[in-house]
Order: C-alpha cells, then sequence, then structure tokens
C-alpha cells in the first residue's frame, strides 16, 4: 500500500482512481488526454484497522465492494 504524502494523497491511487473515472490518463508532456479502453480492475485491501492504510473514498466509490466475514470451523 503506497504512504500518503503532505496533502493526505496516495499518487498512485490517485493515478488508477483517475484512469477508472474519466477512462484514461492525462499526459502533461502532450497535454492531452491519453485513452485507456478495455481494461477491467480487480483490487484486494486490508480492513483499516487491520493495519491496511485508508484508502480514499474518491476511489472506492469506482468499485463494487464484497465483504467476507472470516469463517470458523464447527468441530
Amino acid at each position: 500500500m503506497s504512504t500518503s504524502d503532505s496533502f493526505g494523497s496516495q499518487p498512485p491511487l490517485e493515478l488508477l482512481r483517475q484512469m477508472l473515472s474519466i477512462d484514461g490518463l492525462y499526459d502533461k508532456t502532450q497535454s492531452a488526454l491519453s485513452a485507456i479502453k478495455g481494461v477491467s480492475v480487480a483490487t484486494a485491501c486490508l480492513f483499516p484497522l487491520s493495519g491496511g492504510d485508508r484508502v480514499s473514498h474518491r476511489l472506492t466509490a469506482l468499485f463494487t465492494q464484497q465483504w467476507v466475514p472470516q469463517l470458523k470451523r464447527n468441530h
């Protein structure tokens, strides 16, 4: 997991958010949007209280989230 910068953002995750929300990445050298099409993204992360870093709501809002509780064995 990337660490937050002084503004509280996580640059690698912000690039992923930009790619998903506007279907591409902005190229500063050409001052244009580079389109990215036909890409599927699957992610996984830890629950924040179990040692994971918090992921911004701006990014998680772009995903369908599933939560699976830990299963216990019945003896």
